[in-house]
């Protein structure tokens, strides 16, 4: 049976984002010892995360592939639309993203792909197409882990949830990360919705 575990992991210190790695790190691994699949991850900027998801395929052994998803480009809802101020900095965050993960696939074998689309563009488009996971080319795969870390517009993580959750193995989990504080009421009206049964203050199952 599927699982959606909604955090606030807003990394604020380098202590914190430790802690929010092993967290992601825990969670991850706990899930894919029962569900072996694709692991995805909305987000991941400059790769911390991602290493994290890394580590805990790497852990049960079974090599799944490592699909990550973002546009390296500013949220102008949560900022302000200065195009040219702000792309250098997340140009930035690509390369450093591509270069920490080109070595961590290399060094643990866990094969990893980036798609430098929107959320929406990959839920829409990219998800349609064939993804070279393995041996075989895979066309709308369905995954053990989906880690959600990347718009935090009002609406964006429901929009997110509602899509994913379909698309999950018989054991795989859904993580949202970085819930706003004036929003774990409306997320839970919304999961509610979704069929689901809280089972722990952050843990949600899946009908």
């Amino acid at each position: 049976m599927s699982r959606i575990l909604v955090y606030n992991l807003l990394e604020q210190s380098d202590r914190l984002a430790d802690h929010n790695r092993r967290v992601l790190f825990d969670e991850a691994r706990v899930t894919l010892e029962k569900a072996v699949g694709p692991v995805l991850e909305i987000g991941s900027l400059c790769g911390g995360s991602s290493l994290a998801l890394m580590a805990a395929i790497c852990a049960t052994g079974n090599r799944c592939p490592l699909v990550t998803v973002d546009p390296f480009t500013p949220n102008f809802s949560l900022s302000k639309p200065d195009f040219e101020g702000l792309m250098p900095r997340f140009n930035g965050y690509y390369a450093q993203m591509e270069k920490t993960l080109a070595k961590a696939s290399e060094d643990s074998g866990v094969y990893h792909v980036h798609y430098k689309v929107t959320d929406d563009d990959y839920m829409n488009h990219v998800w349609h197409t064939a993804h070279f996971l393995g041996k075989e080319p895979v066309t709308e795969p369905k995954f053990a882990f989906v880690h959600l870390d990347g718009g935090h517009e009002m609406g964006s993580e429901e929009r997110q949830v509602k899509w994913f959750a379909p698309r999950l193995l018989p054991e795989g989990n859904l993580l949202v990360d970085d819930v706003m504080p004036d929003r774990p009421d409306k997320l839970k009206d919304f999961l509610l919705g979704l069929g689901g049964r809280m089972c722990a203050e952050t843990e949600w199952v899946l009908r």
